[in-house]
């Protein structure tokens, strides 16, 4: 069983910093490069919570109660996990971010609602260095977003992704 350490909170930024991660006030971009960590290594190290294993597209900030679009746990990336949320996460043929269009994301993604789409086969997909993906975001009542992302390193830790957003729908009702 690993063994988690205790960490001050003056030396979480420190800690966040040499890792990697992104903390401080939402920034909003259409395509950028991020870390994020795997689930439960990192718990309480971080300023946000969470442990660096969240993302959010939106804010750009790895803090689970930042409106988190992608997690990474045991080595696989996800999306929806929480609340009335839907998330659909999926590997795309290819090798480069750059050439992903909208003709390359799957129909059950781009439909022009989640609400209620089967997630079977959807739901997670292992993270390969050098595999690029498709992720359908649905936070109820705050934002729906598709975006790809493909993995450019991985270490012990975590993982290091390219991304861009490939679609913003309306903002879904509660």
């Amino acid at each position: 069983m690993e063994e988690k350490m205790r960490v001050l909170p003056e030396m979480r930024e420190t800690i966040e910093q040499e890792l990697g991660l992104v903390s401080g006030p939402p920034r909003v971009a259409e395509a950028g490069h991020n870390r994020i960590l795997n689930r439960g290594r990192f718990d309480g190290m971080t300023v946000g919570r969470g442990g660096g294993a969240y993302f959010s597209f939106e804010t750009g900030l790895n803090d689970y109660n930042q409106g988190p679009d992608l997690e990474l746990q045991s080595w696989g990336f996800s999306s929806g996990f929480y609340g009335g949320n839907i998330g659909f996460v999926t590997r795309l043929e290819g090798n480069n971010l750059g050439g992903v269009t909208m003709d390359d994301i799957p129909g059950e993604l781009k439909k022009a609602t989640v609400e209620h789409q089967d997630s079977r086969g959807f739901r997670s997909a292992v993270s390969a260095v050098g595999g690029v993906y498709a992720v359908r975001a649905y936070r109820s009542g705050a934002s729906d977003i598709l975006a790809a992302f493909q993995v450019t390193d991985q270490d012990q830790y975590g993982a290091g992704f390219d991304w861009k957003i490939m679609k913003v729908f309306p903002k879904p009702k509660r």
